[in-house]
């Protein structure tokens, strides 16, 4: 069963869920005070900002979203878990004892059960007190970032938004966005002969679209030679995702950079919580950002 959204709070983390709704249950008219304490950081100033717009709301909306934030806050299982590529959950439960696993396992809905590859079923399940199972998913499963709700059809792919993409369309667009870094990396080289070269390494479906963003007039990226990641033993489309992370992972809060790692393969989601932050938040040497080289890349599946 879907979760039901959260006005004005889907975007926020779950420690700044949890600043809201200490503030909607708190018994004073206005609570922002306790929450002025924290807002000189950026958790503290969104987490300020959507309670006052739930107060300008109107008490029946504020006790709804403090329901609704206590269900999801302190359900066993953290929001949206569907959402995680089945990679992580696999490598969670891997490090458990048996008995700790299957438990929790016994707690998941069937449809992640599935994706799990779980075809294997115990008829019955352990008998233990619900606290006990309840304890023991929060200790494994808290260990995730509670992840946002899909993308509705329609809704405007940004940088932002990627989180909420499914691993089978975010890997692509990421293959998209690093050939796009690789393609104003060699243009700044202006050498004809490397630019065949690395177009010649590229499977060939690949090879025309490279070819054009290097002949672009998008602004070239800083030629950085460890955004490369020269391993010959990486296959080709890691290695472009690689090249699109080290630029998208820095725009986004800390909170959805856990949420794109986890939308992704296991492997590539550590890639993605190894990038080093950058003060430039994603902004390349020379003006290119990665929100034009994200509308860039999502122009060519246009027909």
């Amino acid at each position: 069963m879907p979760l039901m959204p959260i006005p004005l709070c889907e975007e926020l983390s779950a420690l700044e869920q949890g600043l809201v709704l200490a503030a909607l249950l708190d018994p004073r008219e206005d609570a922002s005070a306790p929450l002025e304490r924290v807002t000189p950081t950026p958790s503290g100033q969104r987490s300020a900002d959507a309670y006052g717009a739930l107060r300008e709301r109107g008490s029946t909306e504020r006790r709804r979203a403090a329901v609704l934030l206590s269900r999801r806050l302190f359900s066993p299982v953290p929001a949206h878990l569907d959402q995680v590529h089945p990679s992580w959950l696999r490598h969670l439960l891997e490090r458990q004892p048996p008995t700790v696993a299957r438990l929790v396992m016994e707690a998941l809905p069937s449809a992640i059960l599935d994706r799990l590859g779980q075809e294997e079923r115990h008829p019955e399940p352990l008998d233990v007190q619900g606290w006990v199972r309840a304890v023991l998913c929060r200790r494994v499963l808290g260990q995730l970032e509670p992840m946002p709700p899909p993308l509705e059809p329609g809704e405007e792919i940004t940088l932002r938004a990627l989180p909420r993409l499914p691993a089978q369309h975010l890997v692509p667009l990421l293959c998209d966005l690093g050939l796009l870094v690789l393609a104003q990396l060699v243009s700044r080289a202006a050498d004809p002969a490397l630019l065949e070269s690395v177009a010649a390494s590229l499977p060939v479906a690949m090879r025309q679209r490279f070819r054009r963003a290097a002949s672009s007039s998008l602004p070239r990226l800083r030629d950085t030679a460890s955004l490369l990641g020269r391993t010959a033993e990486i296959p080709i489309q890691e290695r472009l995702c690689r090249l699109a992370l080290q630029i998208v992972v820095p725009t986004l809060a800390p909170h959805e950079q856990r949420q794109l790692a986890q939308r992704l393969p296991h492997d590539l989601g550590l890639i993605a919580l190894q990038v080093a932050p950058s003060p430039s938040g994603g902004q390349a040497a020379g003006g290119a950002t990665a929100a034009d080289l994200l509308r860039t890349a999502l122009s060519w599946s246009e027909p």
